[in-house]
């Protein structure tokens, strides 16, 4: 079973601390998600409460922040080593069939599934209502036509966001062609201009794009810079692991406002694979695979919370303490969610993640190989 809900990587090559970061930044978004669910469903905190619990649940957002950073990583590494490293070229055909094909079929899948369920629960309106949501998210582009998070499930609208910048990685990715002083200073200079100027004095668009999160990207672009260019010189120091605690504490609990959100993510991508025991932690077997199920976690979470525990536990306290209400629900609906998105995995998404996965005869090999 650990093998059937092992990642498979297109270039073969797998990098165990970045699924392990991907478990961190699905992680603070269900958490985010299940509090939310608990303060609206089942208990109203006292104010004392809702602070102590806005402390360690407002991370949805990093969570998503750090996703966007860790794309950035991803899609810029084989642009820098073809441009820096002498690597091979990156046909744009070939990239963009890639990303259609790993991530079309799941993504229509869950989106279909989530409009079916739409209709039979009826809470969200009937057939003619919904169909103009569910077309307008099929073509991310719900938060441009409606200015609003996709009706179908809001989380959908990050995805929306991450479909952009596959369009313009490409593009983006030219600031290697620079040496690498000037790429470096240039990707520095977009990141700390968007993020205190930008971002803050101009909107052109009123909808959520990829215009107002554009630096997390470059974030992720400037890790992966420096990783190739270190990965065989610098040798692993506690100093990165005191540094990754650190910047992760500061944006998940925000024991300071100092450091922007954007450094942040950048701080913890690019420190941890000179990391010692952090890197260790994030590379232990089942963190990987959680992380490396992270897109099929995150499209359905939501949704199985609702289903799980709207259907399944009642709206008041089942036993008298409720930080253990709220664990054992969290336990319940964490059962429920991975035993049913590695289902969704096994036979939806690793599938995707073969190359030219439609030309396999053997459905043996295509699922569980």
């Amino acid at each position: 079973m650990p093998k059937l809900l092992e990642r498979v990587t297109s270039s073969g090559k797998f990098l165990p601390f970045i699924d392990g970061l991907r478990f961190v930044s699905i992680l603070g978004v269900v958490l985010f998600h299940f509090f939310n669910y608990y303060h609206a469903r089942v208990y109203s905190f006292t104010l004392e409460q809702e602070e102590i619990i806005k402390k360690f649940t407002t991370t949805g957002f990093f969570g998503v922040m750090l996703f966007f950073g860790i794309s950035g990583f991803i899609l810029g590494m084989p642009f820098l080593k073809y441009y820096v490293y002498d690597g091979k070229k990156v046909k744009i055909r070939d990239y963009l069939l890639r990303r259609v094909t790993r991530l079309e079929p799941p993504y229509i899948i869950v989106l279909t599934l989530l409009f079916m369920l739409s209709l039979v629960a009826g809470t969200k309106g009937g057939f003619t209502e919904l169909l103009p949501h569910y077309i307008a998210s099929l073509f991310y582009s719900h938060n441009a036509i409606y200015d609003g998070f996709p009706v179908l499930s809001d989380v959908l609208w990050s995805l929306e966001v991450e479909i952009q910048f596959y369009l313009l990685a490409p593009l983006l990715a030219l600031v290697f062609r620079f040496n690498k002083v000037t790429r470096r200073i240039i990707l520095l200079l977009l990141i700390l201009f968007y993020t205190h100027y930008i971002r803050s004095y101009i909107d052109p668009f009123a909808f959520k794009s990829i215009f107002k999160y554009v630096e997390y990207f470059l974030a992720g672009f400037l890790a992966v810079d420096l990783y190739l260019d270190y990965k065989d010189h610098l040798k692993p120091h506690f100093i990165f692991d005191i540094i990754c605690v650190y910047l992760l504490l500061s944006a998940w609990i925000k024991i300071d406002d100092y450091i922007p959100l954007s450094f942040k993510v950048f701080g913890i991508i690019a420190a941890t694979p000179f990391s010692i025991l952090w890197k260790k932690i994030l590379s232990l077997k089942w963190i990987t695979i959680i992380g490396g199920m992270c897109y099929t976690i995150y499209m359905l979470h939501q949704r199985i919370l609702y289903l799980v525990l709207g259907n399944f536990s009642p709206n008041k306290l089942i036993v008298d303490q409720l930080w253990l209400d709220a664990l054992i629900r969290f336990l319940i609906y964490l059962f429920s969610l991975i035993l049913i998105c590695s289902i969704f995995f096994i036979f939806i998404e690793r599938p995707t993640m073969k190359r030219k996965w439609w030309k396999y005869k053997s459905l043996k090999k295509l699922f569980f190989e």
